[in-house]
Formats: C-alpha cells, sequence, structure tokens
C-alpha cells in the first residue's frame, strides 16, 4: 500500500484535497521570514506525523505530487525548491524503510512527454 501525499502544492479551486483553504489565505506568496519558519514548521509537522502514523504499514510514500507542474508549486513558491529536499529528509527520519516516491506522472499524462528528472532530489534519493 502506497501514501499519497505529503507535499501538494496545488491550490483550490484546482484541488479541495491538496491544500486547505485555511493555510491559502494565513500564508499569502510574499512570506517574511517569520512567516517562513511557521509555515515551513507546519509542514514539517505534518509529514512527520503523517509518517510516524503509518510507519511499518506502508511499502511507498508520494512525498511530493506535481511538484514539477507549475501550477502545484505553492510550497516552493513560500519556501523555495529546498522544500522538497526537506520534506524528503523528514519522511526518512521517521521512516527510513520506506520507499519515498517523487510522484510526476501528471507532466506525462498532459503533455505526451515523459517527465524530466527531478532537479531538486538533492542528496535524497528520488525514486
Amino acid at each position: 500500500m502506497k501514501g499519497h501525499t505529503l507535499l501538494w502544492g496545488l491550490p483550490q479551486p484546482l484541488s479541495g484535497a491538496a491544500l486547505p483553504r485555511w493555510a491559502e489565505e494565513q500564508f499569502s506568496a510574499n512570506l517574511n521570514a517569520e512567516q517562513q519558519a511557521e509555515l515551513r514548521g507546519l509542514l514539517k509537522s505534518f509529514i512527520r506525523d503523517s509518517v510516524r502514523h503509518f510507519k511499518g504499514r506502508l511499502s511507498h510514500w508520494d512525498v511530493t505530487n506535481g511538484t514539477l507542474q507549475p501550477l502545484a508549486q505553492w510550497f516552493i513558491v513560500r519556501l523555495g525548491p529546498g522544500i522538497v529536499n526537506d520534506a524528503f529528509a523528514w519522511a526518512k527520519e521517521i521512516d527510513p524503510d520506506v520507499e519515498l516516491v517523487f510522484n510526476e506522472w501528471i507532466v506525462e499524462v498532459f503533455t505526451g512527454f515523459n517527465a524530466p528528472l527531478p532537479p531538486i532530489c538533492g542528496t535524497v534519493s528520488c525514486n
């Protein structure tokens, strides 16, 4: 069984499931350092709590979903592209045995082209 998803920056009305409305209202695109730290802390807690809850029960986690798709970069716009590496690291820290996935099927489905290799995987293995 696979968990889906820990980091999905698709705002409403495009998705009612990806990003809660309160987050969109509280965190505009131009955050100061204090707001960035607060958002980062909320995301870190969400990822760690979710992975901890299912630790040992899932074989895979989609850490990201559609991150290369321009409409789904809500977190990247506010926290920078390094947030993707952080999300992978936070998940791996809690459950080192789970397989972590950089889910980019949307690029191929809507364009007909294979998705590019993600340039932001850094030190974490992106499968």
